[in-house]
């Protein structure tokens, strides 16, 4: 698989030291099924991703499946398999290599564990891709809560979907905070949360960070203000008492400013603001600077500053995109599109028009549906 390499300047695949020219169209398919390699892939999934723009039929990929395949027969370990029921998936047979002794070198893999652990801390989707194939290229195993856990960050929705190479409590975390994301019912929401914390199924270190943090949001957006304020105070005390990693008190004040916006407590919105920016300096963490620059957007907003709003929210949202966590840019549209609608804040188009972008492109009615039925499977 690290042999294969896809070339979007002229539509090209290399493997092998043979090169493949593809139309334009194949390009994309197969840079898709690339980019979720074993992975099988609905024709939905497929069709929005590759067609976004136009009203193709399945016919339109069966046909552009049926070219690829031809082409790529070139090669025997490179194959498009229809995966009955669902859609295709591309197969690359792993070489047998022989195993790497670096994966038995314990100061190494402690290495490359703080290294995949700093990048998670600082927001840098792309330095975490990066490790993984590392491990590929080094043929040592990824392991499971990595991989899922780069599926999320990298917007592979889908995955969680179809993938059945993992068990449901293995991913329910992420399945969780997907479904909080793509859907605007709160009370329903909340209420899924709440039976999955009360369920205590899922991995020991996930189960936990749920309820000490996780659950905060969720309370925040179904307007249990007290509930949200309780667990904030805890998380800090818990702070204070040197019981958790200092560096989560940026994520803590971060929840504390969005209690504030929806209390309407301007003055300490503005405390709290200061505060955070002083800690950023200590922790430069890319997705909570980028959620702060957002919350300060719409803090300028609620008091009619349109111009110094709309330039903090421009700010917050390009930082975010820039941490290439997919999951936190959609957070941010979502943001700003509930809390303004909280405080009958007239939210500028533009923004409305980047969550219906991020809709239509990982189709969030579908995806809705499909993880509310696995949800469910699992309570």
């Amino acid at each position: 698989m690290k042999e294969i390499h896809l070339n979007n300047n002229d539509f090209s695949v290399s493997y092998k030291s043979e090169k493949i020219l593809l139309l334009p169209k194949e390009f994309k398919l197969l840079e898709y099924l690339f980019d979720n390699v074993n992975q099988a892939l609905s024709r939905e999934a497929i069709l929005n991703k590759v067609w976004p723009l136009s009203d193709p039929t399945d016919r339109t990929i069966d046909d552009h499946v049926y070219r690829l395949r031809k082409k790529l027969s070139l090669w025997d370990d490179v194959s498009i398999e229809s995966v009955r029921g669902i859609g295709y998936r591309l197969i690359i047979q792993k070489e047998e290599n022989s195993v790497n002794v670096l994966q038995y070198d314990k100061e190494f893999i402690e290495t490359m564990n703080r290294l995949f652990q700093k990048y998670v801390q600082y927001g840098q989707g792309t330095g975490l891709k990066t490790v993984m194939l590392n491990h590929e290229y080094l043929n040592i195993p990824f392991e499971n809560r990595k991989e899922i856990y780069l599926h999320y960050v990298q917007g592979e929705f889908e995955w969680f979907i179809t993938d059945s190479n993992h068990s449901i409590s293995e991913k329910m975390f992420y399945i969780l905070h997907i479904y909080s994301l793509i859907q605007f019912d709160m009370d329903k929401t909340q209420l899924i949360f709440n039976h999955v914390v009360k369920s205590k199924r899922l991995p020991l270190e996930l189960q936990l960070e749920l309820e000490k943090f996780g659950i905060i949001g969720i309370e925040l957006n179904s307007g249990n203000f007290e509930n949200a304020l309780i667990k904030i105070n805890h998380a800090k005390s818990m702070i204070d008492e040197k019981l958790i990693d200092p560096s989560l008190l940026v994520y803590v004040m971060n929840q504390e400013l969005k209690l504030n916006l929806y209390t309407k407590d301007s003055i300490q919105f503005r405390k709290n603001s200061q505060h955070a920016e002083m800690l950023y300096e200590k922790y430069p963490f890319l997705r909570e600077k980028g959620t702060l620059y957002i919350l300060k957007g719409l803090g300028e907003l609620y008091l009619k500053n349109l111009k110094e709003g709309i330039f903090f929210i421009d700010k917050g949202l390009e930082t975010l995109s820039n941490s290439k966590y997919i999951p936190n840019e959609i957070a941010g549209i979502k943001d700003i599109l509930v809390i303004g609608n909280f405080l009958d804040i007239k939210v500028p188009e533009k923004y409305k028009k980047k969550w219906l972008l991020f809709s239509t492109k990982y189709n969030f009615s579908s995806l809705t549906v499909s993880l509310e039925k696995i949800i469910n499977q699992f309570l």
